[in-house]
């Protein structure tokens, strides 16, 4: 097991318990890009009862999420185009279009910290 798995698991623990203190303390090992531990202090904050403080924190996720995935379709599109896939690139350039549409125009990506890479299949 990973340490951020580890971390992760130790925070619910603590958060199960009631000492959401010491679970946000276990969280603040782990990169600030790490996905579940982000879902994890969103949770922990609602249960604390601080919901600005968790809709704060969502809506930051969703946003840096909603960049990825334009970027990510709009690459793919782009290779597919090149792949001489035209068909396949149009439909991932709608599927781009209609994100934005649903959720308006991601900001740019953040990128990601160096220290959760290749963290994804944990």
């Amino acid at each position: 097991m990973r340490s951020s798995a580890a971390w992760r698991m130790l925070a619910r623990l603590y958060a199960d318990k009631g000492q959401f203190d010491r679970a946000l303390e276990a969280l603040g090992n782990l990169p600030s890009c790490n996905q579940e531990g982000l879902g994890l202090r969103a949770d922990i904050l609602r249960r604390m009862g601080d919901l600005n403080g968790a809709a704060r924190l969502e809506e930051t996720t969703l946003s840096a999420q909603l960049a990825a995935l334009d970027h990510t379709l709009t690459s793919f599109a782009a290779t597919r185009r090149a792949q001489g896939l035209r068909e396949e690139a149009e439909r991932l350039e709608q599927q781009a279009r209609r994100l934005k549409e649903l959720f308006g125009a991601p900001a740019a990506p953040a990128g990601c910290c160096c220290e959760c890479e290749g963290e994804a299949s944990e």
